[in-house]
């Protein structure tokens, strides 16, 4: 018998230890994973150079801009970003142009998905106002719908709403929320616009309060209370925010989250003399916040590490140098979210077993995807990346594989690369080439729907 594909010379995390081993494939599917003994002869075999084999990495945030703003990244472009980082599954967001928020939206998207992206992906649908819309998109088994709260005049009964659809048809849609209340949000403009303050990045990290935060995420654990339907808090950027989270693991209620790296790495501080391009909603926070995310996440209040991807021109960016409110919001994240990770291993903050855990394992998990994502076992996908974790590099905007070409973490040295990433045991990033080809990746379902499935 000869197998597809033998990656061999390589580490593996076992237990905690790095141990040598090879890993075998077929037919896009890990076959074997251990020790390189009595291994059958295979048409491809990679000699993986002492590197780390590790599962690629699942980011479940991702804003890949396709349809309508492709002029800031598109499917292509993004997976581009991802498979240089060792990202071989995400799960883009809704608000693109047509927003991705009734049913025809959504096959719409998954179709430009199929013939445009390298990773393999998924979609987060978004709220219609339209009830009958949005009961349509729940009622078709979609994954998760993501609220954003910021823009909704009343976000807690557009929830109540999405919540009673979900529990009284026994649906498994997930619901993924950007917890910011927008009332706070309104009170503190005014508050800045009456005493007419200066329109800098001040100015957005006093309207985007941590009150707002923190207030957005209490009631949401008050709805699960009453309505027990799974939920995804994004991006937590507060120490309140993790206090009320780990109260409610304490409850039992079913509530993960996650935190990017910018708001794990960068403070204000840095925010100030970065200029717009570190303008993100949440704000980036103080230096004591990043302390209680870190330690958040080593606790597992926190569940996973995910980039919120989200790349916008330069020129959009810059138009905010005089009037902060002119410049979109959001940091360039996928491709540097693996690296990022493994320097916190080198710096003593994660064991590898963390890392691996966050990125790949627990988002596979929380999403539904571990029926063929997140680990390194026998019968899963073979999305598999090659670390070299002694390489010692500096972040380069200019050399990132996206259309963005800046990152608020330009000049910082980091420890850990990615040489290589497979994809259903096919290699699709070789040591700075990008070698899969637009319309590799496919749509992946959870594993309660399977092939039973309604888009």
């Amino acid at each position: 018998m000869a197998i597809d594909l033998l990656i061999k010379n390589i580490k593996l995390l076992q237990h905690n230890r790095l141990v040598e081993g090879c890993i075998s494939v077929e037919n896009g599917r890990i076959y074997y994973i251990g020790k390189e003994t009595h291994q059958p002869s295979a048409d491809v075999i990679i000699d993986g150079q002492g590197y780390v084999a590790l599962p690629g990495a699942v980011d479940i945030h991702v804003h890949f801009r396709d349809p309508g703003r492709v002029h800031k990244e598109d499917f292509t472009t993004g997976s581009m970003a991802a498979v240089a980082g060792g990202v071989t599954t995400v799960i883009d967001m809704p608000n693109t142009n047509p927003h991705t928020n009734t049913l025809s939206h959504y096959k719409e998207k998954k179709e430009i998905g199929e013939k445009k992206a390298i990773v393999d992906f998924s979609l987060h649908a978004g709220v219609s106002e339209d009830e009958k819309k949005l009961q349509e998109l729940l009622q078709s088994n979609i994954p998760s719908i993501k609220v954003y709260m910021p823009e909704l005049d009343d976000p807690l009964s557009t929830l109540r709403y999405i919540y009673s659809l979900i529990v009284e048809n026994n649906l498994n849609t997930k619901v993924v929320i950007h917890a910011e209340d927008p009332q706070i949000i309104a009170q503190e403009k005014a508050k800045l616009e009456q005493r007419k303050a200066k329109r800098d990045l001040l100015y957005h990290y006093l309207m985007r309060t941590p009150k707002a935060e923190v207030s957005a995420v209490e009631s949401v654990i008050k709805l699960l209370r009453d309505y027990q339907a799974t939920t995804h808090l994004c991006h937590i950027s507060t120490r309140e925010s993790t206090n009320l989270i780990r109260k409610a693991k304490q409850e039992k209620l079913p509530l993960t989250s996650e935190c990017t790296p910018h708001h794990l790495l960068l403070s204000y501080p840095e925010l100030m003399n970065l200029g717009p391009i570190a303008k993100c909603d949440p704000p980036l926070r103080t230096k004591d916040d990043t302390i209680a995310i870190l330690e958040s996440l080593k606790e597992h209040i926190i569940d996973i590490i995910a980039s919120d991807h989200a790349p916008h021109t330069l020129e959009e960016k810059l138009k905010g140098e005089d009037d902060i409110t002119k410049a979109p919001s959001g940091i360039v994240g996928v491709e540097t979210l693996v690296p990022l990770a493994l320097t916190l291993v080198h710096n003593g903050f994660l064991t590898l077993a963390d890392v691996v855990e966050r990125i790949s394992t627990k988002p596979a998990q929380i999403f539904c995807l571990n029926h063929r994502k997140g680990a390194l076992k026998k019968g899963l996908d073979a999305d598999i990346m090659l670390v070299d974790l002694k390489k010692q590099w500096v972040i380069k905007g200019s050399k990132l594989h996206g259309k963005t070409k800046f990152t608020p973490f330009e000049g910082k040295t980091v420890y850990g690369k990615v040489m290589k990433t497979f994809i259903r045991g096919t290699l699709v990033y070789d040591n700075e080439k990008i070698i899969g080809k637009p319309g590799y990746g496919s749509f992946v379902y959870p594993y309660w729907i399977g092939e039973k499935h309604a888009y």
